[in-house]
This record gives C-alpha cells, sequence and structure tokens, in this order.
C-alpha cells in the first residue's frame, strides 16, 4: 500500500473517521450521481456534524458530502480518501473501485459524495458507506441548469397565471346571467319581452342589431332541434359577445358550427363542453363556471378566441383587418393551444386540428361570400 500524496496530519485523520464498507458502483458522471440522489430521496439539508452527533438516528438515510480530497491511501484493489469538508472535519472514505477514476483525475479534486448511513457504529466511529462521487464541477454545472429551468417555469407559469387572470376579469365583465323569452315569432318578426332582468329588446349595438334576424334564421337552420328560445338566446348573444371582443360575427358562427353544430349540451370524448367546447379548465380560467349555459360559455369561448386571435395580429392585414393565415393560426391554436402553432411555426400535423382549420376556414368564407 503506498501514500499517493501526503495527508495533512495524523489527527486530523483520525477526527471523524468513518469506517465503509466497499460496494461497486459506477456512478462517476454528474448527470449519473443527480439521478442517484433523487432516487435516494437525499435529505441535501443533512450535515455530516448531524449525523455524527446521532448517527443510530439516521442509520438508513442518505446525505451528501462537499469537499477537497485531502489525502488518498490506495492500492490496484482499493482506495480510501480525506475528505475536508467546509465545517473542517475530515472524514476518511473507502471509494469503490468503479469511483475510483473521479478520485485519480485531479491531484486535488474537489467532490461531491453520496454516502449511506449504516447500522451497527462501533466506539466513536460512525458507519458509513460510499454511493457514488462525482466532481463537485460537474454536479453544480447541473444544479445551476435545473434552478434555471426552474425560474423559467415560475416565470411561464406566473405570465399564464396574469393572462388567465385578465381573461377571467374581461370574461366576467362580460359573461352575465340574463333572462331571455320570445314572445312571438312570425316569419322573421322576432322581439324579446322583458325578463327578470330587463328588457333585453335593444340590448345589441347598433351594428349588431339589423343582423339578429339572419342570424336567428341561419342558426335555427343548422340546428333546427332547437326551440325558439334557444336561438333567440344564443343569436343574441352571439352577436353581443361578438360586438363587445370586437370580432366578426361570422368567424364566431363557423367556428360553432365546427366545434358543436350549435348544440349547448354537446360533450366532445376529451371533455370539451358546450357551444364552443371549452375545457373544464379552460373554462374556469375565463370565468365560466356552467360550460353548458349558452350565454356563459358564448362569453367565454369568444373573449378565448379574442385571445387567439390577438396570439397572431402580427398576421393580420393592414387596417387591422383579418387574413386568413391570422384566422387558420388562431383556431389551430383554440383547437391544439398556442404551444403545438408555436413549436410547429403553424397549423400541427394532428390530422383532427388540420381538418378542423379548414372546416372552420371553408364556413367562413361561405359567409363571407
Amino acid at each position: 500500500m503506498t501514500f499517493r500524496f501526503l495527508i495533512p496530519s495524523l489527527s486530523l485523520l483520525c477526527a471523524g473517521a468513518l469506517s465503509l464498507s466497499v460496494s461497486p458502483v459506477n456512478a462517476s458522471t454528474g448527470p449519473e450521481f443527480v439521478r442517484i440522489r433523487n432516487l435516494k430521496h437525499t435529505n441535501r439539508s443533512l450535515t455530516y456534524a448531524e449525523v455524527q452527533l446521532n448517527p443510530a438516528r439516521y442509520a438508513g438515510k442518505t446525505l451528501e458530502l462537499k469537499g477537497i480530497v485531502g489525502g488518498t491511501i490506495g492500492s490496484d484493489s482499493s482506495l480510501s480518501i480525506m475528505l475536508q469538508l467546509e465545517d473542517h472535519t475530515a472524514p476518511i472514505l473507502a471509494v469503490p473501485a468503479g469511483e475510483a477514476p473521479v478520485v485519480r483525475e485531479f491531484a486535488t479534486a474537489s467532490l461531491r459524495v453520496l454516502v449511506l448511513v449504516s447500522e451497527g457504529m462501533s466506539g466513536n466511529v460512525v458507519p458509513l458507506k460510499v454511493l457514488a462521487v462525482a466532481h463537485e464541477s460537474t454536479v453544480a454545472a447541473i444544479e445551476r441548469e435545473e434552478e434555471a429551468r426552474l425560474a423559467a417555469a415560475a416565470r411561464a407559469a406566473e405570465n399564464r397565471r396574469k393572462e388567465q387572470q385578465r381573461w377571467h376579469d374581461l370574461a366576467s365583465r362580460s359573461v352575465q346571467h340574463r333572462s331571455v323569452s320570445v314572445a312571438s315569432i312570425r316569419g322573421s318578426d322576432i322581439r324579446f319581452m322583458p325578463g327578470q332582468t330587463g328588457d333585453l329588446s335593444g340590448g345589441l349595438s347598433m351594428r349588431s342589431r339589423p343582423l339578429f334576424t339572419a342570424y336567428y334564421n341561419y342558426i335555427a337552420k343548422v340546428n333546427p332541434k332547437l326551440r325558439a328560445e334557444q336561438v333567440g338566446t344564443i343569436a343574441f348573444h352571439l352577436l353581443n359577445f361578438a360586438d363587445r371582443y370586437d370580432v366578426d360575427p361570422r368567424l364566431v358562427v363557423s367556428m360553432i358550427i365546427a366545434e358543436s353544430e350549435f348544440d349547448p349540451n354537446c360533450t366532445s370524448h376529451s371533455g370539451a363542453k358546450g357551444l364552443g367546447q371549452l375545457m373544464p379548465e379552460t373554462a374556469r380560467d375565463l370565468g365560466v363556471s356552467n360550460p353548458y349555459d349558452p350565454v356563459q360559455n358564448l362569453g367565454g369561448s369568444v373573449a378565448y378566441l379574442r385571445s387567439r386571435l390577438a396570439l397572431f395580429a402580427d398576421k393580420s392585414l393592414p387596417g387591422g383587418g383579418m387574413s386568413i393565415e391570422q384566422v387558420a393560426l388562431a383556431m389551430a391554436a383554440y383547437n391544439a393551444g398556442e404551444n403545438a402553432v408555436k413549436k410547429y411555426k403553424g397549423v400541427p400535423p394532428y390530422r383532427e386540428t388540420q381538418a378542423y382549420v379548414k372546416r372552420v376556414i371553408s364556413l367562413y368564407r361561405q359567409l363571407c361570400s
């Protein structure tokens, strides 16, 4: 047995000496070290000094040691190191053969070492077992990358929360429970009577009011199963929300047809609900408590559509008009999510999404003509 380099002092060598059994593992890389650390649920706040005070209490626990190699004693078949820790203690660790190259690579190595606290303390020697060894620099680099990733994820989550809150506030101001009834229907003569919350006969804006009859008749034709009251409610609020969010009502109609064929009770295999097929999480974010309520669903769906159009505002026509490209990307984001659109830099290659976008645009072109 030979000294690879001089151990600083015999007293330091003996202070806090540890008896360790050799276990042939191979964790010589930073990623493998971190994997084992996570696998063993290592308590990274646990210190060597705490274990020394009460070894029996921590039997079976794994802790991480960080220090500089102050000396080595080794042969072809074994290697022990003195690891100088930040608290100035220096345990002696028996390094498994598979880990020896990590230690021998540098004359004075800065290491991370995972050790398992074993049972059966003898005198003042704490029984530990080396599980993994890695260079400090490689593990620290991984930790910095992980911290950066978590920070980016936290920022993204906060941005999503703010965006969701913004649309929740916007939808909350617009989505209201209103009682609407159709008093009489004579051909295209449709008027609203005062409901429990007031007279809505003049509720539409000047630019939307002339469109009501045409939209009523068109929706009734698309879904003849709807009662007159339902058609009137849907037509009124579709125009109302389209006007409020400044979205072409023809695009809203095209989207609702593609989503549900104007069936307020429609539920997809994936759990999307109502006229605009809002997913439960999206509905909650938009403040829609009952997606099967046509008024709430239309308010949330049109607000969400406006947010998707705003994502691709750079694709709009001069003067703020919508281009077909903007509509296509917005509808793809409505169907598959904005991340999918950004990932593929266009309409994602999903069969369902491509068919959906194609149908919405086809319907929109027909209505615009």
